[in-house]
């Protein structure tokens, strides 16, 4: 089926405009990817909470994400005797372990190593409210 010249030349444009967008943004990504970790390296080697330059404020964090070994955690409320935390399907129940270690049945430390934690810095780059920028010159002295 042949598309009518309008047609065509109506997504002809959409799709060549889309194209040079979408080059655009993987271009700006691998430009922005560089800056983003040398920014990251900075604000946490100098202790950098935050920092606003102009208008333009930067916040720094490190997120803790944690993720949970089941079947080593499965296996160690086994050996713990604490099988009333497993469920049939052998999946935790994750509520009744939360009631085990709050009445002292198991402690934290015993499931230590059943869990991973990933530190994922994140950088927050975004123009400052009126008031985030006096609240920061405030807390700099620079009223």
């Amino acid at each position: 089926m042949d598309l009518k010249d309008s047609v065509k030349k109506v997504i002809g444009g959409l799709i060549r405009e889309y194209y040079k967008w979408d080059q655009a943004e993987k271009e700006a990504k691998k430009q922005k990817q560089p800056l983003n970790k040398q920014i990251k390296e900075i604000m946490k080697e100098e202790e950098i909470r935050d920092i606003l330059i102009g208008e333009i404020k930067a916040t720094y964090i490190e997120k803790r994400v944690q993720a949970t070994d089941a079947e080593k955690l499965l296996q160690r409320l086994k050996d713990l005797g604490a099988t009333d935390c497993i469920k049939t399907v052998e999946v935790v129940n994750e509520e009744a372990l939360e009631d085990a270690i709050y009445n002292g049945k198991i402690s934290p430390a015993m499931l230590e190593d059943c869990f991973s934690v990933k530190v994922v810095p994140t950088l927050t780059v975004k123009k400052a409210s009126k008031k985030e920028i006096e609240r920061f010159n405030k807390l700099r002295g620079e009223e």
